[in-house]
């Protein structure tokens, strides 16, 4: 008996948050999404990027994976903070 493998929660997860990185700058330029929420997104990534202290110091490779780990936590706050109608509008998009 074969059985099949089915990739982990975690990486579907993962291929859907990089898919979402496009969709995410689409929503920087939506007038539907609150202006606050931008704001909030744009400058908590800029201020953790521009800021001289990481979690794990940059080594090559390995230092900036928390940098990553941030940044898809931040576009998964900013994805939370959209309205669903927003949402289902650029989902309807990307599947044409």
């Amino acid at each position: 008996m074969v059985k099949k493998r089915f990739p982990s929660k975690r990486i579907v997860k993962f291929k859907r948050m990089m898919k979402s990185i496009p969709m995410v700058w689409k929503l920087l330029q939506d007038k539907r999404v609150a202006f606050k929420n931008k704001a909030i997104f744009i400058g908590t990534s800029l201020l953790y990027f521009l800021i001289p202290y990481d979690l794990i110091p940059d080594f090559p490779i390995i230092g900036h994976i928390d940098d990553f780990f941030i940044f898809l936590f931040l576009i998964n706050w900013f994805l939370k903070q959209i309205p669903s109608n927003v949402l289902e509008d650029y989902n309807l998009k990307d599947q044409d």
